[in-house]
């Protein structure tokens, strides 16, 4: 949502490759658990959402993205700077467990 302007649940489930009853599913939650606001901005189809993060959203956001900053440089950096052999493995460990790839 916050990049690459995915805020409609298609949008993300095209960019995650996952369908979009699982997006709307954990959509469903982060609203429930007041960490988006789901908004109807055309009047010509109600179907469609924009989704937009709360203040609690945001600030989980931050959060998780501190936490990943931290871990990031935990797991990869050393003192020459970043393990790219190391993180090329990774990358790759998770992309041959993408279906479809």
């Amino acid at each position: 949502m916050v990049v690459d302007h995915c805020d409609e649940p298609t949008l993300l489930a095209n960019a995650f490759g996952i369908s979009r009853p699982a997006v709307s599913r954990k959509l469903n939650v982060l609203f429930r658990e007041n960490k988006i606001v789901k908004k109807h901005n055309d009047p010509s189809d109600q179907r469609k959402v924009h989704l937009v993060l709360t203040a609690e959203g945001k600030s989980n956001l931050a959060a998780m993205d501190l936490a990943y900053q931290e871990w990031f440089s935990e797991e990869f950096m050393t003192d020459q700077g970043i393990d790219l052999s190391l993180l090329q493995r990774q990358t790759n460990h998770v992309l041959d467990r993408i279906p479809g790839r």
